[in-house]
């Protein structure tokens, strides 16, 4: 719950959407594993790792790929009906901002990763698609890049890059208020 993606969700759906019962539950720590999850109707897991200073793949596959198994796996095992995944358009680092041999990313593209992060997150997709979901409802979101709230370098560089007209960059920006 202390992400910034997670605090503008939290913000966002305490403003907004009153009408809705939520609680948040962090993952840091094991203590999400003792929670009733058979309260809920759905998890909406937007938690995960974008960047570490090393770039180690035992760190990211711990956050990214191992968390998102045992929340998965315990969400269906509760019998819990919608699981939302937030992943990563990163899955395709390896092709280039939506564009490449392949054309625009479509849903029969290939997913194809560079990254250690945009590795991650396809192996974590990879295992929520194979597990057996009997009665849970599944969405992964590829989103696009994420920037704002506290990430300005990132959304900088993108000001700069979205300068020249040939190059599409999709962003979801976080309005900090």
């Amino acid at each position: 719950t202390n992400g910034k993606l997670v605090s503008y969700f939290k913000k966002y759906v305490q403003e907004k959407r009153q009408d809705w019962d939520f609680d948040f539950l962090s993952l840091r720590n094991d203590s999400w594993t003792r929670s009733d999850f058979l309260q809920y109707d759905a998890v909406i897991h937007l938690a995960g790792v974008t960047a570490l200073p090393d770039d180690n793949y035992d760190a990211f596959y711990r956050i990214n790929v191992d968390l998102t198994k045992r929340l998965f796996e315990r969400a269906v095992r509760y019998k819990v009906k919608h699981f939302t995944y937030l992943s990563s358009m990163a899955v395709y680092d390896g092709i280039g901002w939506g564009f490449g041999k392949q054309g625009l990313i479509q849903k029969e593209t290939k997913a194809i990763q560079k990254s250690n992060y945009g590795r991650s997150k396809f192996e974590a997709e990879d295992i929520i698609r194979n597990v057996d979901q009997n009665e849970t409802n599944v969405a992964i979101v590829r989103a696009p890049s994420i920037v704002g709230g506290g990430i300005e370098s990132y959304f900088e560089r993108y000001i700069k890059f979205s300068k020249i007209p040939i190059i599409p960059i999709p962003w979801i920006h976080i309005e900090a208020k």
